[in-house]
């Protein structure tokens, strides 16, 4: 008798398992839903199911995948109608294997109900993925289909705690479901502990204290290295049970060996030579007096067999074991035996590595590892190894697909811990899956273990008998496990509240310019400076980007050097005044005020000892009493009037011009460059530079007119270029130079360029149609055969023919005469007020509603109907001026009282300024609120629980 070890996640399918696929397309369910659904839209893929006996199931299934990322206790309740159409209905618990399930691998069955009968499973499930499979039986009188309502609830194992240190989680019905410790305070009782008899309690925590102790004890004790022959008949009649299973069918006589080795070691055990008769071994450990043999904890067995009987044990150092040889339905006699003990140890391992695939088969392997501390049979067949290593914790899930066909090998799965010499032994076992691969089902071996980084792991694949051998697919897939804190950012775990590379977010690295980084909370964070940098925007994303040391910020951010008439520097973090600029000189020899003095000045006159006193003025740095011939005194200064832009003419007339650089010429200003986009289309320095050029008028230069024959043009950067074609042209020849030198009405260019109508129709409208005539030879058919001549005895009437404005005449065919538009005269952009425009003087273009209006020249600029006031001030600052003086405020005195404003109902003040105040509406009522109560959700009663079994025939 052997047990499937549990299993823990599921992976996506790589070989097709040898028995029909049952559980494909699987329906999700979660824990806490109940589903209402019908299992007629299914097929009947399992006819059977071993765990409900020799019964037919031939309904359609209904498959739901349930996935637990934690163990917890599953309660499943299955309510099939149990009205009039009521039926009988089976509820399946199985393992998700590579992406499908396996009768013989369920975990629970439920079918104890007639017609109607709900059924139920409850029971702790480990973490990974498992099919609910609903099904159908059937006889002459039930169909084995109708509707149905399953309903999943779940207690997670979130809360485990192992108090006694024992390595068991304590039983909590609350707070740990999975807990398999019976008493979580005393660290000798635990599942697996050595029950000892004789007293009431329960040691291995398997429900029952052994009292008084049985009588079981060995006949002879042996060594390791002993062969002999010896009889049943030489035993004792005591046993007719083994290992629990409840079967009584060991009548005969018993020999029971007890061996204890000096050392831990494997024991293989060899009985034969039986004579025909059915002797069955069994491996037997002892209570913990070592004298009494516990015949319901077995920890190999050999049985069903006239043949000989091998079996292997791991067993401990100065512990006792007992192997009993009993007849089955009362034979018995002599057989021969031999005990050998050896150290066993793993295979060498090849590579296997995440995410890898790799082929394999034990027929040429020899058998290293014949048991396994903690499991209850032996696996004698023929092993390969692997080894596996993470640089991260990671969640390793393996695959071992069998290869189909005929009767497969039965190959187990185990995967082991390095003993720190790159090998391992019996003990260091740390998952196992060993489901049975036979001819009728062939379930892929599948576990999942948690990897702690740079570690390795063994990873070895064990027949099951000696004749188990042949060929095998081996999978690994790996998914980061992070500890709690960390994130998997590109396969390595990082803490994305501190990580400089992951901040925040995976690839998110800290980094400022010139300063030191750091990560706090998730976000980054600057910090110092790097010496010689500060920073002095106060913005983050720069990092510290101005230098320190200059004369923009010496000795810290805005610590600005600034000398008046002097130049300044920066040294050792102190601002110094540098060399007076030429005129000037520090006469105080105070740099707190710069180079205060003008040498140009009849004060300091050439240095900061001359004055020069009336008549005398300064001049060039000396004092005299008359300018030069050919300069005018003017101000403190000798000017040529003729030259200087300030005193052009004559003192005080300064030259300036709008958009241009002006200069004085022979005493008169004339333009010398124009500023921009501007120019001097008019001629008149007067108004500087007054044309804007890259437009359609002016578009490299003045009177640079852009256009194109039958075609909008426009203005690119100083180059006129042709923007579209006019409706029924096109330039088909793509040279803008002719513009749009196509019409396309013709049969050659028909609606677009090289749209030629074939012979037999004419373009007609700007498509090719059958052939109407065009009388007036325009290109356009007359509209009565079906063309879009308006008037077929004119050729300057049809569709694309200009339109006349105001003429009466519809001559683009369009049903309406065109009205004619609002000309914009002065090419501002607004049409002239006089035909519904916005422009009131539509001869200049400087005098538009997009203009300002400049102050106390008597001229409306922006065409708000009144020029503005300069002296008409607007003293609360709120954008609006007095309206004593032609502004609109009401009250300048007040900033919260202009147009605009939001007038407050019946205070008495009137704050848009409309000459009143608003009168308040009457006051609206309240509303009344009431509640009323909810119902409250009546508790389901709790279901019987049905505990998940599972059995399986060693052969």
């Amino acid at each position: 008798m052997k047990y499937p070890v549990i299993i823990l996640a599921l992976l996506g399918v790589l070989c097709p398992p040898a028995a029909a696929q049952i559980c494909q397309n699987a329906t999700v369910i979660n824990c806490g839903d109940s589903i209402s659904a019908n299992n007629s839209s299914g097929s009947n893929q399992a006819g059977s199911w071993p765990c409900l006996g020799d019964y037919s199931y031939n309904g359609p299934e209904a498959v739901y995948l349930l996935s637990l990322p934690d163990g917890a206790q599953v309660d499943i309740t299955l309510q099939p109608d149990n009205g009039f159409f009521a039926w009988d209905a089976a509820l399946v618990v199985l393992p998700a294997l590579d992406g499908d399930c396996y009768p013989a691998t369920a975990r629970g069955c439920s079918d104890a109900n007639l017609n109607g009968g709900a059924e139920q499973l409850a029971g702790v499930l480990p973490a990974g993925d498992y099919y609910l499979v609903v099904d159908g039986y059937t006889d002459l009188f039930t169909s084995g289909q109708g509707d149905f309502q399953l309903t999943v609830t779940c207690t997670p194992c979130s809360s485990c705690n192992d108090a006694d240190g024992d390595g068991y989680f304590g039983f909590s019905p609350a707070d740990c479901p999975c807990g398999t410790d019976c008493n979580d305070s005393d660290p000798l009782r635990h599942p697996g502990a050595r029950e000892d008899c004789g007293n009431t309690v329960d040691e291995d925590c398997d429900g029952q204290a052994v009292d008084p102790c049985p009588g079981c004890t060995s006949n002879l004790t042996i060594s390791c290295g002993e062969a002999n022959s010896t009889s049943t008949d030489s035993g004792t009649s005591l046993l007719d049970d083994y290992c629990g299973s409840g079967y009584d069918l060991w009548d005969g006589k018993e020999y029971i060996f007890a061996i204890t080795p000096p050392s831990d070691t494997t024991v293989a055990v060899t009985i034969g030579d039986m004579g025909g008769q059915q002797l069955d071994a069994f491996v037997l450990d002892a209570f913990a007096d070592d004298s009494t043999c516990n015949q319901g904890r077995c920890l190999d067995m050999s049985a069903y067999t006239t043949g000989t009987q091998q079996l292997a044990f791991y067993a401990r150092a100065d512990h006792t074991y007992f192997v009993a040889v009993d007849g089955r339905n009362g034979d018995g006699g002599s057989f021969t035996y031999s005990f050998t003990c050896q150290a066993e140890q793993c295979p060498a391992g090849d590579t296997l590595t995440c995410g890898g695939t790799v082929t394999g088969d034990t027929s040429a392997d020899s058998n290293h590892l014949s048991a396994y501390q903690g499991l209850p049979w032996s696996l004698l067949g023929a092993d390969h190894g692997y080894t596996i290593q993470t640089t991260e914790p990671a969640q390793i899930t393996l695959v071992l697909n069998v290869t189909a066909g005929g009767t497969p090998p039965d190959l187990a799965l185990v995967v082991l811990a390095d003993d720190g010499q790159g090998s391992c032994g019996p003990t260091d076992a740390i998952a196992i899956s060993d489901y049975t691969q036979d001819d009728s089902e062939n379930p892929p071996e599948q576990l999942t273990f948690t990897a702690q980084p740079n570690t390795t792991y063994h990873v070895v694949v064990d027949g099951l008998r000696q004749e188990d051998a042949g060929s095998y697919t081996l999978r690994a897939d790996c998914v980061i496990d992070c500890p709690d804190g960390l994130s998997d950012c590109g396969g390595s775990c990082v803490d994305l509240q501190t990580d400089l590379l992951n901040c925040g977010s995976c690839g998110n690295a800290c980094s400022f310019a010139n300063a030191a980084a750091s990560c706090v909370d998730g976000a980054c964070v600057m910090g110092a400076c790097s010496e010689g940098f500060a920073d002095c925007n106060g913005d983050d994303g720069d990092g510290c980007e101005s230098p320190l040391g200059t004369v923009e910020n010496c000795a810290a951010c805005g610590d600005t050097c600034s000398f008046a008439n002097a130049a300044a520097a920066c040294v050792d973090a102190a601002c110094q005044m540098d060399a007076c600029h030429d005129g000037w000189d520090d006469c105080n020899n105070d740099s707190s005020d710069g180079c205060e003095a003008d040498l140009s000045s009849d004060q300091t006159c050439g240095d900061c000892a001359t004055t020069c006193s009336a008549p005398q003025f300064c001049y060039q740095g000396a004092c005299t009493e008359q300018c030069p011939g050919g300069l005018e005194h003017c101000g403190n200064d000798c000017v040529d009037t003729s030259s200087d832009n300030a005193n052009c003419g004559s003192c005080g007339h300064v030259c300036t011009g709008a958009n241009a650089d002006m200069t004085c010429q022979d005493g008169s200003c004339v333009i010398a460059s124009c500023q921009g986009r501007f120019a001097d289309c008019n001629g008149d320095a007067g108004d500087g530079c007054e044309t804007e050029l890259g437009t359609v008028q002016n578009c490299s230069a003045c009177g640079d007119a852009c256009s194109f024959a039958n075609a909008r043009a426009a203005c690119d950067n100083g180059t006129c270029v042709l923007d579209r074609c006019d409706s029924g042209y096109g330039d088909c020849n793509s040279s803008s130079s002719d513009g749009c030198e196509s019409p396309l009405n013709t049969d050659s260019n028909c609606g677009s360029c090289g749209n030629a109508c074939p012979s037999g129709q004419r373009c007609l409208s700007g498509q090719c149609s059958d052939y109407c005539p065009d009388n007036d030879g325009d290109g356009y058919a007359d509209q009565s055969c079906g063309g879009g001549d308006c008037d077929d005895g004119n050729g300057s009437i049809h569709p694309d023919a200009p339109e006349v404005c105001g003429d009466g005449i519809d001559q683009d065919c369009d049903g309406s005469d065109e009205a004619c538009p609002c000309q914009d005269g002065d090419g501002d952009g607004h049409p002239d007020a006089a035909c519904g425009g916005d422009d009131c003087d539509d001869t200049n273009g400087y005098i538009n509603p997009d203009m300002e209006d400049i102050c106390g020249d008597g001229i409306d600029q922006d065409c708000d109907g009144q020029t503005d006031n300069c002296n008409c001030p607007d003293a609360d600052g709120d954008g609006h001026r007095a309206a004593d003086c032609g502004g609109d405020d009401c009250n300048d005195g007040a900033a919260g009282i202009h147009p605009g404003r939001v007038d407050a109902c019946g205070d008495g003040i009137d704050q848009d300024c409309d000459g009143q105040d608003t009168v308040c509406p009457p006051e609206a009522s309240g509303c009344g609120c009431s509640s009323h109560p909810v119902g409250a959700l009546s508790a389901w009663p709790l279901l019987m629980l049905l505990a998940l079994a599972w059995r399986r025939r060693r052969g």
